[in-house]
């Protein structure tokens, strides 16, 4: 068995949370050769016990989270999670035109979620981009009361994010601006506040994405950008907290399909660790527009960071019969 956290896995129906996959469900793996295989799981991955000290490594274009004697494929051999040192590359999956033609088979059904307080929300494009955005809003029901809104993003990228709410919310209005060192809270009226307010918790609106159809899907990690975004030179620094695990592994995974590369670096200031994804413009403009080029990105990754964190754990089958591996949040297992 491998022991892993609550990572991301490839289904044929898309991305799942690994405490979400149910037996039956086909799993992206290896085989011995290293090509892709699909595994119809005879059982879901078993939840061991309560919260475990598990080993969190973040990467240049990826992160997971696994048991300290999980093995995963090292530059040099195999490595134990616990052996992992920062600079050491780890393999990833290298084929995203493998996954992109997979997701063109999935069923184009328009989903719709109930949110509470407010009614149903249809996650088309338009709508499931505005939930992306929105997932910066901050709790004030003083300021809801007075019928306004606030949202929490990078300093550096207030403008932007500004300009791209005007573009899609047609009685959008500023009402004040607060700005610190590293975030700054944007202050707006708008006939959607009762949405706002409402907004569940992100974890929730992560879950009914994910079982969306991938365009409502790649329209909220579009709005997530547009809400964390500092303008670079030639392209875009995206700005997450350490503890934005699942969004960073969304974007990741999204990135990953489209054959963007990206580099994660580590800020380490005191009691305030964020992780930039830095990517280029023209890259950026490629994952937009949802292109697909048959590149064959390079199976080494360099890791930037390693953690101890306390997760659930669980234990995900191992298929020896046809030498078969999970692919975990894009990372090989061994």
């Amino acid at each position: 068995m491998f022991l892993i956290g609550n990572n991301l896995v490839w289904t044929k129906e898309g991305l799942r949370r690994v405490n979400e996959v149910e037996s039956g469900c086909q799993i992206l793996g290896i085989d011995r050769e290293g090509s892709p295989l699909w595994l119809e799981l005879a059982s879901p991955p078993l939840l061991k016990g309560k919260e475990e000290l598990l080993i969190h490594i973040i990467l240049d274009r990826g992160e997971i989270i696994v048991a300290p004697t999980c093995e995963l494929c090292g530059r040099q051999g195999i490595l134990r999670a616990e052996e992992i040192k920062e600079d050491d590359k780890l393999e990833f999956f290298s084929n995203p035109e493998y996954i992109s033609k997979e997701l063109e088979k999935t069923s184009d059904f328009v989903h719709k979620i109930r949110i509470k307080g407010y009614g149903i929300v249809v996650l088309t494009i338009p709508d499931s981009y505005l939930l992306g955005i929105l997932s910066q809003r901050t709790v004030v029901p003083a300021v809801w009361a007075a019928g306004a809104a606030i949202i929490k993003v990078p300093t550096g990228g207030v403008k932007w994010t500004i300009e791209r709410l005007r573009e899609i919310i047609d009685d959008f209005n500023v009402t004040s601006i607060r700005e610190d060192h590293y975030w700054s809270y944007v202050e707006f009226r708008s006939r959607i506040v009762d949405l706002v307010q409402n907004y569940p918790p992100l974890e929730t609106v992560i879950s009914q994405v994910l079982r969306s159809n991938y365009p409502a899907l790649h329209s909220f990690i579009r709005g997530f950008i547009d809400a964390r975004s500092i303008l670079l030179e030639n392209g875009r620094r995206i700005v997450t907290r350490m503890e934005e695990i699942e969004l960073r592994k969304l974007l990741y995974n999204l990135f990953f399909i489209h054959s963007v590369k990206c580099v994660t670096t580590l800020a380490r200031y005191p009691y305030n660790h964020i992780c930039y994804i830095d990517v280029s413009s023209s890259d950026l403009t490629n994952f937009y527009e949802r292109k697909t080029p048959s590149t064959i990105q390079s199976a080494w990754s360099k890791v930037s960071g390693i953690y101890r964190i306390k997760e659930k754990m669980y234990a995900f089958p191992r298929s020896e019969k046809i030498y078969w591996s999970p692919v975990i949040d894009l990372l090989l297992l061994a």
